[in-house]
């Protein structure tokens, strides 16, 4: 026997065809479902997370159906032209807030004569222009329906996220009073705090919730 085949039947051995998955036959279907029935029946009632799968059977059935009913116009109108709107006056708001400042850069390291602004719309977000910026790209990708939109504009979320960690890397490292601007007088980096502290109160309150 050559080396090549004795190789050959180690590889077979190392995955023998007895250990691939088999389809599941009819009978054994049946009693799996049985079980998940029997199962659904145990514990008490309001104390088995029911509000998850509450949560879970809506959001599918919604998704199956394309759309919400009742207020899927509603949802669409704020979730495309909203944002949309939304963000260019977020991104107008930024420039303004800026005002006669000269240290506006492209680039994500500050220029030496970048000066810190605490007010306008940046004493309630670090970084507004980038908030407005996903804000209208991702309304743009709801008014267009395209799903390849909505998840480029994720993927641009990432991206803006690591550029404002390495801004503000080097704006603690040029300006000395940024670290307080950052750790006590905005929290918020794309959204205001006090949003962030209603979505944590929130879902807190539905990890606490009792069906």
């Amino acid at each position: 026997m050559s080396s090549s085949d004795s190789e050959d039947e180690k590889e077979f051995q190392l995955f023998p065809l007895s250990d691939l998955p088999t389809l599941p036959d009819l009978e054994s279907i049946q009693a799996t479902l049985k079980s998940s029935l029997e199962n659904a029946s145990q514990g008490e009632i309001g104390q088995r997370g029911e509000v998850y799968f509450i949560a879970q059977a809506i959001l599918v059935l919604c998704i199956l159906g394309g759309g919400v009913p009742y207020f899927g116009d509603t949802l669409l109108f704020l979730a495309g032209p909203g944002l949309l709107i939304l963000g260019a006056a977020v991104i107008v708001a930024g420039l303004v807030g800026l005002g006669a400042t000269d240290g506006i850069t492209p680039w994500p390291k500050p220029l030496e004569k970048t000066e810190l602004v605490t007010t306008g719309i940046y004493s309630y977000i670090r970084h507004p222009m980038y908030a407005g910026l996903l804000s209208s790209m991702m309304g743009i990708s709801v008014l267009s329906e395209s799903a390849i939109r909505v998840l480029l504009t994720f993927v641009l979320y990432l991206v803006l996220d690591a550029k404002a960690n390495y801004e503000e890397s080097e704006l603690n490292l040029l300006l000395p009073e940024y670290a307080d601007y950052q750790d006590n007088l905005v929290k918020g980096r794309f959204f205001p705090a006090a949003i962030l502290e209603l979505f944590e109160n929130s879902v807190e309150s539905f990890n606490n919730t009792e069906v």
